[in-house]
C-alpha cells in the first residue's frame, strides 16, 4: 500500500511540474523573455555646489519584453541619495533610500511596481550634496538599486557622479 501510495505522490508532483512549472522553478514565468533597460545607464551632474541644494536626474526604464516585469525592491548606495519611481501616468512611489537606514529600503517597496510589456517608468534621483557636511567634497558616486521578476535582469543599476564644491 505505502508503494502504491509513492506512485500516485510522484506522478501527482510530474504532472504538476509539467503544467504548472512556474511554482518549481522559483522565479516569475510572465517575466523569462523580458528584461529591463535603462537610459542613461550613468549620468554627470557636473562641478555641484553644497550650498546650491538637492540636485536631480532622470532615468528612463523600459521594458523591451513581450511579458509584464515587476520591480520588488529599491534601495540607493547612500544616505545622501534618494530614489523615487514615476509611472506613465506621473504617479509617484517612493522615497527609497539606503536600505536598513531611516527612509531606506524595508523590505520591498511595499507592492510590486509593474512594468508592462513595451512600457515605461521614470526612476528619479534626488542626491543632496551637503548631506556629509564640509567633509563632503570632492568626488561622489552613488547607485541606485533595482531588484525585478526578470531573470534576464533580475538586478539593474543605474549611477551618478558628481563633483561637490563648498
Amino acid at each position: 500500500m505505502n508503494s502504491k501510495a509513492l506512485i500516485i505522490g510522484i506522478l501527482i508532483l510530474a504532472a504538476a511540474g509539467i503544467f504548472f512549472p512556474r511554482f518549481f522553478d522559483g522565479a516569475n514565468a510572465s517575466a523569462v523573455d523580458s528584461s529591463l533597460v535603462a537610459h542613461p545607464l550613468t549620468y554627470d551632474f557636473g562641478e555641484i555646489s553644497m550650498g546650491d541644494g538637492i540636485v536631480r536626474t532622470d532615468y528612463t526604464v523600459s521594458n523591451d519584453g513581450a511579458s509584464a516585469i515587476l520591480i520588488q525592491d529599491v534601495f540607493t548606495s547612500c544616505m545622501c541619495t534618494k530614489a523615487e519611481i514615476l509611472d506613465s501616468s506621473g504617479r509617484t512611489m517612493g522615497i527609497f533610500g539606503m536600505g536598513g537606514h531611516e527612509g531606506g529600503a524595508s523590505g520591498g517597496v511595499g507592492r510590486s511596481i509593474r512594468i508592462a510589456p513595451g512600457g515605461t517608468v521614470t526612476v528619479r534621483a534626488l542626491f543632496d550634496p551637503a548631506a556629509h557636511g564640509p567633509a563632503g567634497v570632492g568626488l561622489a558616486s552613488r547607485s541606485i538599486y533595482i531588484k525585478t521578476s526578470s531573470r534576464q535582469t533580475p538586478d539593474l543599476e543605474v549611477r551618478f557622479s558628481a563633483l561637490v564644491k563648498n
